[in-house]
């Protein structure tokens, strides 16, 4: 039987503050269940690892999976909230849609595939056609050679700062325009093209929530990191860093994730449930 028609989607527009409650909420619904929100992260970027090595089609493959995840997670929390536990079984459940509903899912995943693909491409272009072409070439067969002073030298001379802030924010534009659309062609029907559109519109009207998430969780990974230094100094042992740094930044990868939900949700007057 066909899916019924997608209900009306309205978007809200919230104030900046927005964003700081998707980090706390995000964070108590991980400790709701750290070991399941941790464990499906490190299951699903193991799977990536894995699949990125397969020859000429695994980064696609990987990036195509992406928003299947993303997915995966906002289940995860929607289950979370409802009081009940999930496992890995939370991947297999994206599919069990109605074909229609899962195959706009796999185009915006293809879209996006292709999307970021762009992104590298304008970059590479830019590249090769400014100044400092032909210098990553050189880079790396210094560092091959193992020739520090001529790395250095390279690195000091160059502007490969500007072209990964390039990348960055040509990915950034990326993602937020992708942000909404895998949830809303999965679990209201909506068509690509639409859910591409409602998806940008509901970042663009809710840009200042946003800026405040994107610093909120930059501000918290900076203070991880800044704390496990501290911690290595005082106790003068770089392995102590490290047993303070790894945990707590997969645990706060792991709030991050849980928070989609959260930043989809309130964006739209709609119930993203299955």
């Amino acid at each position: 039987m066909a899916d019924a028609s997608p209900p009306t989607l309205a978007l809200r527009t919230l104030q900046a503050r927005a964003g700081l409650l998707w980090v706390q909420q995000g964070i108590a619904a991980c400790a709701r269940n750290p070991l399941g929100f941790t464990a499906l992260l490190v299951v699903t970027t193991l799977g990536f690892q894995l699949i990125a090595q397969l020859p000429l089609i695994g980064p696609a493959i990987a990036l195509m999976a992406m928003p299947f995840v993303w997915l995966a997670y906002m289940r995860a929390t929607r289950l979370t909230l409802g009081g009940q536990r999930f496992g890995l079984q939370v991947l297999a459940d994206i599919w069990r849609v109605p074909a229609p509903r899962r195959n706009a899912l796999v185009r915006v995943s293809s879209l996006y595939v292709a999307a970021v693909l762009a992104c590298f491409v304008v970059v590479v272009l830019v590249y090769r056609n400014g100044p400092d072409a032909g210098l990553v070439g050189k880079l790396l067969q210094a560092m091959e050679d193992k020739r520090q002073e001529d790395v250095e030298a390279l690195l000091a001379g160059s502007r490969l700062w500007v072209y990964a802030l390039l990348l960055s924010s040509l990915l950034s534009v990326v993602s937020l325009v992708f942000w909404h659309a895998p949830a809303l062609a999965h679990a209201l029907g909506m068509r690509p093209g639409k859910a591409l559109f409602f998806s940008a519109m509901a970042c663009w009207h809710n840009r200042a929530a946003f800026l405040v998430y994107g610093l909120a969780w930059g501000a918290l990974g900076f203070l991880v990191m800044l704390v496990s230094a501290l911690a290595g100094q005082l106790l003068q042992s770089e392995a102590a860093a490290a047993v303070i740094a790894l945990p707590s930044m997969v645990l706060l990868m792991a709030s991050f994730y849980a928070s989609l939900h959260f930043s989809t949700a309130d964006c739209f007057q709609a119930q993203f449930e299955e």
